[in-house]
């Protein structure tokens, strides 16, 4: 009988054991695959941060080229309109003269 009970007890442990093992391996199983979806949700979001930051500089870049180009328009604007007064100035100088060497 007491025999019996030491190979009841035994195979208990070992039983035990056994889900014991059973219950760790599920439980690397479970850290492994938490692990790999939360390198997964990091890459992710990593990625729409790329993304994102690269929408705004984009945005950015666009609005700089917008203020650039409006700023060449006006600066041509400004020049072709000074040029215009130069050439307004010219001829105004040229016909004082030509009065000057007339009236002399």
């Amino acid at each position: 009988m007491e025999k019996e009970k030491l190979e009841k007890i035994k195979e208990a442990e070992k039983e035990a054991l056994e889900k014991i093992e059973e219950a760790q391996s599920k439980s690397e199983e479970i850290v492994r695959e938490a692990e790999m979806e939360a390198r997964e949700i990091v890459e992710n979001a990593k990625k729409e941060a790329r993304e994102e930051i690269e929408e705004i500089k984009e945005k950015e870049l666009g609005e700089t080229k917008e203020e650039a180009e409006e700023i060449i328009s006006k600066g041509r604007s400004e020049a072709e309109e000074m040029l215009e007064k130069a050439k307004e100035n010219k001829e105004e100088a040229q016909e004082e003269v030509f009065e000057l060497l007339i009236g002399s």
